[in-house]
């Protein structure tokens, strides 16, 4: 590459100047860990309550939080939890802060955990604005104008149809206007989730 093609728009030019807005940054990726960790432990306090509807195994794994810089080249950070992943089956709930878009609250089912919980939530349709349903074969695509359908409007899966699918995923979404209650929204949106399995 030429050397003279290397150059910093008037922006960018403006920002390496800048030390403040990195420093925000961290101070935000900070809180959003306190974030996760207080879903973490208002989950692990529950975990006995929604252990009588998915069993106690599940929940044995601690929370982990995560965090890169490339989700579709934004900042992220996940919690996983409760959360058991192998090649044939998954059963995970998903907290995720997307850098400039929102969070949200994934429930994430494969294999033996998919075929158990099928007739269950079947039987339990919800509709939301906010809830949406993988449709895609990505299951690692947290982007819910990608592959997602909301549920309004759509048609809930049978049992059948659940089971045929190479995973199931139901995503609820949080604005990141709704910072001062994230918290309390994400716990409940992981609370809405986990009751679609009994």
């Amino acid at each position: 590459m030429e050397v003279s093609k290397i150059q910093l728009s008037a922006n960018e030019s403006e920002l390496i100047l800048n030390k403040d807005w990195i420093l925000t940054k961290h101070r935000i990726t900070a809180k959003v860990y306190q974030v996760l960790g207080a879903v973490a432990a208002e989950m692990q306090t529950a975990s006995q309550r929604y252990g009588k509807i998915t069993g106690t195994t599940i929940w044995q794994n601690a929370p982990k939080i995560s965090k890169g810089e490339q989700y579709e080249q934004l900042p992220y950070m996940v919690l996983d939890y409760p959360r058991v992943f192998s090649k044939q089956d998954v059963f995970a709930v998903r907290n995720f802060f997307w850098w400039g878009n929102y969070f949200s609250t994934t429930l994430h089912l494969k294999g033996s955990y998919a075929a158990t919980y099928a007739a269950a939530i079947a039987a339990n349709k919800t509709i939301s604005e906010n809830l949406f349903i993988a449709t895609g074969n990505n299951e690692f695509n947290f982007n819910i104008e990608k592959e997602y359908a909301c549920s309004l409007g759509y048609n809930w899966p049978s049992e059948e149809a659940l089971k045929t699918m190479p995973f199931i995923k139901f995503t609820i979404v949080c604005p990141l206007q709704e910072w001062n209650h994230a918290v309390t929204k994400l716990a409940d949106n992981t609370a809405l989730l986990l009751q679609l399995l009994g």
